[in-house]
């Protein structure tokens, strides 16, 4: 300890606690104040992994990557939005490994045509206890029925958005049974 330590002001935790509450949105400041003190770190993380966005496998390893080496900061993630398309490519493999680690995910955003192949929706399945929200952006789906096996594997969803979202096969009347059934 140095000797001149105990001359030193030192804020309650709470305080410092409250004013990184107040920059919960500034993604730069959370990131040095994370950076600077460890005191900082946990508050830090927790805004830094509430919203998380994942355009590319190199990225999306990386975040699987930080949660394996903390578990702790995979509570903290409550929204992520998954980008698909010709630079931005997430892998099914990368889904598989990314989404049963989330396990009190809310809100779930697709920005271009999510996968639909059979460990996409395993993947799913184990997440989708806790996601409330799910938003599809620029999507197009080969079929419908991809679709509704996406919005079904979601027990919990109460709000779905759509924007400039459509299906390649035609909807017809037997694809529709499966969704008024359930």
């Amino acid at each position: 300890m140095h000797p001149l330590d105990h001359t030193r002001p030192r804020l309650p935790i709470e305080l410092l606690e409250w004013i990184l509450d107040m920059s919960s949105n500034d993604f730069d400041t959370l990131k040095v104040c994370a950076l600077v003190c460890r005191a900082f770190l946990s508050r830090s993380r927790r805004h830094l992994y509430r919203m998380v966005r994942v355009s590319d496998d190199r990225r999306a390893g990386l975040f699987v990557q930080a949660l394996q080496s903390d578990p702790m900061s995979v509570a903290f993630v409550r929204d992520v939005e998954i980008k698909w398309g010709r630079s931005m490519r997430c892998t099914p493999e990368t889904m598989s490994n990314l989404l049963p680690m989330l396990l009190k995910l809310e809100k779930l955003t697709f920005v271009f045509a999510p996968p639909t192949d059979r460990r996409f929706f395993s993947a799913l399945e184990q997440t989708s206890r806790s996601i409330t929200t799910l938003k599809l952006y620029n999507t197009i789906f080969q079929k419908f029925s991809h679709f509704t096996r996406l919005v079904l594997a979601l027990p919990k969803l109460a709000q779905l958005e759509l924007q400039y979202t459509s299906f390649k096969q035609t909807v017809v009347t037997e694809d529709l049974q499966g969704v008024q059934e359930n």
